[in-house]
């Protein structure tokens, strides 16, 4: 991310990652940081201009919020405000932010940016990971669950506030991007808490059967194609932003989509017997268990599986057995099937 967008996009992810390899965060977190950030822009509310805030507020893991805030074009901040990831945060305190800009007479702009939840449960898999961590189906489904309930919720509360709130949709599915403002399909979801961990543990039980994870490179399309025009009204402006963002994601998700395919090419994928693809970052833990609460996985955890020295010998003691088909050491050019971790 560039550094003159920081203040202007705020994100947990985003600025994580930028203020590592800097002295921005010195003692304070990230969290500390961005609320800096939204209080030195929170002073500017007043100072005659009505250009909206953005408030991202979902969808949960493993949603690519963060590929489409990555280096975002930085015309659009001739428009908006700011653009600040909410997704965090609980309803109540997105609320207040959402009241303190009306009441300064400043427009919000509440996007939702979402994926199938399969598709989030397989991301969410290999950033846990890939963090060295183990994944949790409870974790998983209250994010999407909460985030879901908030945008609703937002929406809901303030459509009747046509000059200073509007919301969009961008969702990312069978590649293509799609945003919109129409809300119906989402408030028809099912928030049943059950229904997001079921889609977890398919999501698990996929990333270690699909042995066709590396495919020719999708073409996106974004619908609608092209932005608004005339940006005269707040969503027109909204239309605007969405279709940025749009633009955004999918140029980040063809970066994401390259890098990837350069880490783990085809040509390198080893499909062992009766198993799945060997590569994957899920499939190095494709033996561990899935927890569906995170008091569960507190008792199963112990001090050996929390540490990154504990882990990597979990990995050894416990590594799945393999049936392989190989030369007799004994007896050339005769073949025996042995099990090998």
């Amino acid at each position: 991310m560039r550094p003159q967008l920081l203040q202007r996009v705020l994100s947990p992810d985003l600025n994580l990652k930028s203020c590592l390899s800097t002295d921005l965060v010195s003692n304070k977190s990230v969290d500390e940081l961005l609320d800096a950030a939204w209080l030195n822009i929170s002073k500017e509310l007043n100072d005659g201009h009505t250009k909206p805030v953005v408030l991202v507020v979902g969808a949960g893991a493993g949603a690519p919020r963060a590929h489409a805030l990555r280096d975002v074009d930085s015309d659009i901040f001739h428009r908006v405000r700011c653009i600040y990831d909410v997704s965090r945060l609980s309803l109540s305190r997105v609320n207040n932010l959402v009241e303190h800009c009306h009441r300064a007479d400043q427009p919000t702009i509440v996007i939702y940016v979402t994926q199938p939840l399969i598709k989030c449960g397989r991301d969410f898999i290999d950033q846990t990971v890939l963090a060295n961590s183990v994944p949790s189906a409870s974790e998983f489904a209250l994010g999407h669950f909460n985030t879901l309930n908030t945008f609703v919720a937002l929406s809901k509360h303030h459509k009747k506030k046509t000059s200073l709130f509007a919301a969009s949709v961008i969702s990312y599915e069978r590649a293509q991007i799609h945003h919109h403002s129409n809300l119906r399909l989402l408030k028809q979801t099912n928030s049943d808490l059950s229904l997001y961990e079921e889609e977890f543990v398919r999501a698990w039980k996929s990333q270690r059967s699909n042995a066709q994870q590396h495919k020719q490179e999708p073409l996106f399309k974004i619908k609608p194609v092209h932005a608004p025009r005339k940006l005269r009204t707040l969503n027109q402006i909204t239309a605007f932003v969405s279709h940025v963002l749009a633009v955004t994601l999918r140029s980040n998700l063809r970066i994401h989509f390259r890098n990837d395919r350069r880490k783990n090419p085809s040509a390198d994928l080893r499909v062992a017997a009766g198993g799945g693809v060997i590569g994957s970052p899920a499939q190095v833990l494709n033996h561990a268990r899935v927890f569906g609460s995170q008091e569960a996985l507190n008792k199963a955890t112990t001090r050996r599986e929390i540490t990154a020295e504990g882990q990597a010998e979990l990995l050894n003691d416990e590594r799945p057995e393999q049936i392989v088909v190989r030369e007799k050491l004994t007896h050339p050019h005769e073949m025996e099937t042995v099990r090998i971790r």
